[in-house]
């Protein structure tokens, strides 16, 4: 883009750059994945070209096999055109040599872009709930039958643990006393004799 006023007119070309590491840390993480597939195709609607520059080719060649061949097949499948590079300076040279040769995308600034994809970033609280619960080591096919926000799972917040775990092991399919140990991993303090070891029906929830 180019300076204007108090704002910038941006080019035809959105470009993300991301290392190795960055690339394959976020085709593991479906929120991730599944977030930028989103934002891309919305840039691409609205006729801007996606280019995804992936840096470090020497740290790309001492990936594990199947590490290298899940990066490189998801990259040859990729909406996006993805372009390689040796290092962070060559980086720099293709951005320069790319903005030199860039017509401006008429109408488009970095203000009009924020609005474009800001829907999103708006926050998802049960994708990120689910999220922090796998990041606390709970299986994500656990994690992802919360349908609760965190806020209302932490600690400091919670009247009353065991109707809670009841709550939760409705939506987790499990006994309260598993549901139990899920709290205890975001800090509650259990008492594990009040929790039944089988399985809850709706009706007895509240009990």
């Amino acid at each position: 883009g180019r300076p204007q006023k108090d704002d910038w007119e941006l080019a035809a070309f959105a470009v993300e750059r991301k290392t190795v590491s960055d690339f394959l840390e976020t085709m593991r993480d479906p929120i991730r994945s599944q977030r930028q597939a989103r934002v891309q195709e919305t840039l691409r609607s609205a006729g801007f070209h996606v280019v995804v520059v992936l840096e470090g080719l020497r740290e790309l060649s001492l990936l594990h096999e199947a590490d290298r061949f899940a990066l490189l097949t998801h990259a040859y499948n990729s909406a996006s055109e993805i372009v390689t590079t040796r290092s962070i300076v060559e980086t720099g040279e293709f951005l320069e040599a790319l903005r030199s040769r860039c017509a401006r995308h008429d109408g488009w600034s970095l203000a009009s872009l924020r609005v474009l994809v800001e829907v999103h970033y708006t926050p998802d609280e049960i994708a990120d709930c689910a999220q922090a619960l796998r990041a606390l080591g709970i299986p994500g096919p656990l994690a992802d039958k919360v349908r609760m926000p965190l806020r209302e799972l932490v600690a400091d917040r919670i009247v009353s643990v065991v109707a809670l775990a009841k709550r939760l092991a409705l939506q987790l399919g499990v006994t309260p006393r598993k549901a139990g140990q899920v709290l205890a991993t975001l800090g509650h303090t259990i008492d594990f004799t009040q929790l039944p070891r089988r399985r809850l029906r709706d009706a007895s929830a509240e009990g």
